[in-house]
């Protein structure tokens, strides 16, 4: 009884084979190539945080460059304004990706590169009281044990 229901189940998959043997034609198989590529999504670009350090520190680098080469006096105001502006810039990226990265840290996101888990995959990442939680825990048996004793 359980042979016939395989049989039946093997000639389907064959009767289903047999239907599509006609093979495409050209035209078609670039049609398909082409919607499979439209239905992939895109990611946005994502800077990552060694992105952003770069960044500042170029614009900061910048800034100093052309402070150098202009030499501005005081009444250079334009010159002093942008090297001012190109200064500034790079300190707040510097100062919003180190922000950003500590905030990635603490949440517990673990850093990746090229789809790789960074840090050996020890856990969510880098916990900044950790240390000083299991300090707090081992006076606290230690007061334990002495009452005890």
């Amino acid at each position: 009884m359980g042979s016939n229901r395989y049989e039946r189940e093997i000639e389907e998959i064959l009767r289903n084979t047999h239907v599509d043997d006609a093979r495409p034609s050209v035209s078609e198989r670039i049609r398909a190539l082409n919607r499979r590529q439209n239905q992939r999504t895109r990611q946005p670009v994502r800077l990552g945080s060694e992105m952003g350090f770069l960044v500042g520190v170029l614009l900061a680098f910048g800034a100093a460059t052309l402070e150098w080469i202009a030499q501005p006096t005081s009444h250079d105001v334009l010159i002093a304004t942008i090297c001012g502006a190109l200064a500034t810039a790079g300190f707040v990226i510097i100062v919003v990706t180190l922000i950003l990265g500590w905030q990635r840290a603490v949440r517990g996101v673990t850093p990746t590169w090229r789809g790789q888990q960074l840090g050996g995959g020890r856990g969510p990442g880098p916990r900044p009281f950790a240390s000083a939680r299991t300090r707090w825990n081992l006076f606290k048996l230690r007061l334990r044990y002495r009452r005890d004793r």
